[in-house]
């Protein structure tokens, strides 16, 4: 990518004591918007056509060109110049004169932290979610051995007066998970690896970081929830 801004490195004096800072000469906001908007001409078409390959694949088991855009992706996003430039840029001063763009060199610095891990392993994992999915969207259960769909056995489940036959219906519904289990697993140990190996304590954690949000304050959001809304229900 051009460099769409003129900057030099200036030695962290906060926290951050191993991240070099930016010093933008010019027009800072105008830089920086600069740069976050070519990052976006080309991120955004990649993920819608990616989003619509994703629906083909749920929708009909196609993985089509599904593989080969999750490639892409992991290449964009793991791109170190981009990612070192992106942590540089949250420590400078002046975002704090602007909370809107300091939060947009935030919510791209913290979608590119995901991808900073081993590129074999985000390619292995990425793999590996897709082959799982592809068990599920393939499964067909049966029901008094007629196969079914999936809606047809919730319809069983929302519309039946046969309690044996709800009870069939579930358990057809759900057998899938045996075959997902294995699956299921390595994947959980392949997510941790990877955010084990970007200083977090697991996948779960590393999935709040990116999206903005913070494991602790959720907690006590959802600890005070159900502290209002117990007694109505006892």
């Amino acid at each position: 990518m051009e460099r769409a801004i003129e900057w030099s490195h200036v030695p962290e004096r906060k926290k951050r004591s191993t991240v070099d800072c930016l010093e933008i000469r010019g027009n800072y906001k105008s830089a920086i918007e600069k740069y976050l908007n070519a990052l976006g001409t080309k991120i955004y078409p990649l993920q819608v056509e990616l989003s619509e390959e994703t629906w083909k694949f749920y929708t009909t088991g196609d993985r089509g060109k599904l593989d080969a855009l999750e490639a892409q992706m992991i290449t964009l996003y793991s791109d170190k110049e981009t990612f070192e430039t992106l942590k540089a840029l949250r420590c400078f001063d002046k975002l704090n004169e602007d909370p809107r763009l300091k939060w947009r060199v935030e919510r791209q610095y913290r979608s590119y932290l995901g991808y900073q891990g081993d590129k074999a392993l985000l390619e292995a994992l990425q793999k590996k979610i897709n082959d799982t999915h592809a068990i599920l969207i393939g499964y067909r259960a049966k029901l008094d051995g007629v196969e079914k769909t999936n809606e047809e056995l919730r319809d069983v489940l929302r519309f039946s007066a046969d309690r044996a036959q709800r009870e069939q219906a579930w358990r057809a519904l759900y057998a899938v998970g045996k075959n997902m289990e294995p699956h299921i697993k390595e994947l959980a140990k392949m997510r941790n690896d990877l955010a084990r190996g970007l200083g977090y304590a697991n996948f779960y954690e590393l999935q709040f970081y990116m999206g903005g949000l913070d494991v602790k304050e959720v907690g006590a959001l959802m600890d005070r929830l159900d502290r209002l809304s117990r007694k109505p229900y006892k």
